[in-house]
């Protein structure tokens, strides 16, 4: 059986964008976090006009958090469309005998020099034979 040029010529692209839809879907589904409510922080952001970059505002969070703070870790910023900021902390090495590091992914936008977090989400990872080893939430143990 002869397939017209006209399918010939479409079954590509469709195949592309199939493709193309099943890369997203699978990345988007990758690592699992906890949502963590932003109304409180952004009341503090209001009040601070000192913040110059995207990582400014996860440090600040970050030292608002309780408990001890260590020094081992990483803060990283993507500019995203639309003024947005996606800014990604990374600590490591936890003083826990369970948990072997935390990630928190904010995404933050700027208006004129006032920052407000649109979302905030945090998962970890257990040391090997503790848990899963990859970014998740469920218990380590």
């Amino acid at each position: 059986m002869q397939l017209s040029n006209n399918v010939s010529r479409e079954t590509p692209a469709k195949i592309c964008a199939f493709l193309a839809f099943l890369l997203v879907f699978i990345s988007s589904c990758s690592e699992e976090a906890v949502k963590i409510d932003v109304l409180e922080f952004n009341k503090t952001l209001e009040k601070a006009n000192e913040l110059k970059t995207a990582k400014d505002v996860m440090r600040l969070y970050f030292d608002s958090l309780p408990g001890e703070k260590d020094t081992n870790y990483s803060v990283t910023e993507e500019q995203l469309s639309g003024g947005n900021y996606r800014i990604t902390l990374i600590r490591t090495k936890l003083k826990d005998d369970s948990a072997e590091g935390e990630k928190y992914v904010m995404v933050a936008e700027l208006t004129g020099s006032t920052w407000k977090v649109i979302s905030l989400e945090k998962n970890w990872r257990c040391y090997k034979g503790r848990g899963h080893t990859d970014w998740g939430i469920d218990p380590c143990g």
